[in-house]
């Protein structure tokens, strides 16, 4: 009953009450938020909000790589650019189809990184386990020759 009077106040007061306000973004219109947004971003312009981005998304890409642990499951390089998301049961190439990089980040970020369906590896090591079968970081603690592929 409050929320239906609250509504009659609210549509016969709309315009005193957007001005009391006096810029509280959520008390504008819906036009009024588009032409707002739209005007920071002709002020931002195109190469700064491209840096500010590119800096969020590599903050983003950190925080899921120190989650995990932040250094490779198997020869342990922790050197960030280096490192990767690594599907442990394969698929990702199916994966990226769905959901981009930025999206899989933020959902494993909110789920708290969950294990077992993902690990850490660098490049070196992601290549070689789903091209080769293994890595040689793991043939040569077996014994085996890392230079030589085992085909």
């Amino acid at each position: 009953m409050k929320k239906a009077a609250d509504r009659r106040y609210y549509e016969r007061n709309a315009e005193a009450i957007r001005t009391r306000v006096n810029g509280n973004f959520h008390a504008l219109s819906l036009e009024e938020k588009l032409e707002r947004g739209r005007r920071n971003r002709e002020a931002e312009g195109k190469e700064s909000r491209r840096e500010r981005c590119r800096v969020e998304q590599a903050k983003l890409k950190r925080d899921v790589l120190l989650g995990y642990g932040g250094a490779c499951e198997c020869c342990g390089n922790d050197y960030l650019p280096h490192l990767t998301i690594d599907h442990v049961n394969g698929g990702g190439t199916q994966h990226r189809k769905k959901e981009t990089q930025a999206s899989l980040y933020r959902r494993l970020r909110r789920e708290g990184f969950p294990r077992g369906e993902y690990r850490v590896l660098c490049w070196n090591c992601n290549w070689a386990s789903h091209s080769l079968g293994e890595c040689s970081c793991q043939r040569t603690e077996e014994g085996g020759d890392a230079l030589s592929p085992q085909l």
